[in-house]
C-alpha cells in the first residue's frame, strides 16, 4: 500500500476593497449620467491569487446587477460605468458592492463596501446675492455680501468654492 500525500488547506481566501472618494464622511456619490462629472466608479481592491473571484453590484432589494469573475489571479483594480448585465444605466438608488471567492478547499471570503448611491439628476445650484457690487476697500459700505444656496446643498453637493475676482482676473477674496 502506497501511501498518499495529503494537503491540508485551512486558509481563506484574503482581500480588501475601497472606493476612492471625497466625501469622507457620507456614503461614495456615483453619477453615470454623462455629464462628466462622477461618472466612472474606481474599485481598488486586491487579494490572494485564487481559482476565481466574484465583485458584484447589488441593489438595495439585494438583486445582483452586474458582476464581474476573475480567475485563477487576484481581484484587479477596474472602472464601473454604472451599467447592468444588459448594458444599461442602473436606476438611481443604493448599492453595494461586494467581493467574495471560495478557493478549492471550500474556504470562504467576502467583504462589501457600500452605500454607492447612484444619483444621475442633473443638479442646478442657485445662488442669491444680498447685492449686486461688493467692495474691497477697508470701510466701505459694499465690505459685506450675503451668499444664500438653493436647498442643493443639502441634497448631495460636496464642495464648493467662491471666487471674487476683479476686472483683471485677480482673486481678491475666496470663500469655500
Amino acid at each position: 500500500v502506497q501511501p498518499l500525500p495529503i494537503n491540508i488547506d485551512a486558509t481563506p481566501p484574503s482581500g480588501s476593497v475601497r472606493i476612492p472618494s471625497e466625501n469622507k464622511d457620507g456614503p461614495v456619490i456615483f453619477s453615470p449620467n454623462g455629464d462628466g462629472v462622477r461618472d466612472l466608479l474606481q474599485i481598488i481592491q486586491n487579494g490572494t491569487k485564487e481559482s476565481s473571484w466574484t465583485g458584484a453590484f447589488i441593489n438595495r432589494d439585494g438583486k445582483v446587477v452586474r458582476s464581474y469573475t476573475w480567475y485563477e489571479t487576484s481581484p484587479p483594480e477596474f472602472v464601473w460605468d454604472g451599467r447592468d448585465a444588459e448594458g444599461n444605466v442602473v436606476d438611481d438608488g443604493s448599492y453595494t458592492y461586494q467581493l467574495s471567492s471560495t478557493d478549492k478547499a471550500g474556504n470562504t471570503f467576502s467583504t462589501t463596501l457600500g452605500p454607492i448611491v447612484v444619483d444621475k439628476e442633473p443638479r442646478r445650484l442657485e445662488v442669491t446675492l444680498s447685492r449686486y457690487a461688493m467692495s474691497t476697500e477697508p470701510g466701505s459700505p459694499f465690505a459685506s455680501l450675503q451668499v444664500l444656496f438653493s436647498d442643493y446643498i443639502e441634497k448631495g453637493l460636496l464642495e464648493w468654492t467662491i471666487l471674487v475676482v476683479d476686472a483683471q482676473g485677480r482673486i481678491s477674496r475666496t470663500w469655500q
